[in-house]
């Protein structure tokens, strides 16, 4: 709940993501390993989109973009 909220406001975002692909990760390799595709497909969607804001970063309106703001002043 708390990665959650910080990668929604953008603090510490890829920080956040990372036990948060560590959690979809398990559920999709142990949880989901024997069942259908169709059970692991939102934890392989929320992987996939926690692996592409990872890569992409926070954003330009996020709260660490705010600070890199400041540090550059």
């Amino acid at each position: 709940m708390i990665c959650g909220a910080l990668v929604l406001i953008g603090l510490f975002t890829r920080w956040a993501l990372i036990p948060l692909m560590i959690t979809m990760s398990v559920a999709v390799l142990r949880i989901h390993w024997e069942n259908d595709i169709t059970d692991k497909e939102l934890p392989l969607l929320y992987l996939a989109v926690y692996a592409a804001i990872f890569l992409q970063g926070p954003g330009r309106f996020s709260v660490d973009a705010r600070f890199l703001m400041m540090n550059d002043e």
